[in-house]
């Protein structure tokens, strides 16, 4: 019931509001959408003014989060799985390397006969 209630007041308020801006002049009536949208800019603003604090408080938790121990180890195990999978990856260009350079020499050694 209450809901229904809000529903007709704000009707009715738009209603006398859009009644109320027609019968002003055109310069009021300017005036008074430039004012409605500063304050619509200005509750925005202050919404992000507020987003921006719950970042701060949202980095700072992470910090705290971050110097825990068992945190610091995984960050440390993660990293080392990462290494290792890097240097594996080294170790294997390197060895593919090798072996295509043997087998372009024992290639070559071939069609000069030499081998």
């Amino acid at each position: 019931m209450d809901e229904l209630k809000i529903d007709v007041e704000e009707l009715i308020t738009k209603d006398i509001a859009a009644k109320l801006l027609e019968t002003i002049p055109v310069e009021q009536r300017q005036q008074i959408l430039e004012a409605s949208l500063n304050r619509t800019l200005e509750n925005v603003l202050t919404s992000w003014n507020v987003e921006r604090a719950l970042k701060v408080d949202v980095e700072k938790y992470m910090v705290e989060y971050l110097k825990k121990p068992e945190v610091q180890e995984r960050i440390k195990q993660a990293t080392i799985k990462g290494i290792d999978e890097l240097m594996n990856g080294v170790v294997r260009a390197i060895v593919i390397g090798a072996q295509n350079q043997l087998q372009n020499t024992y290639t070559k050694l071939i069609k000069e006969g030499k081998a």
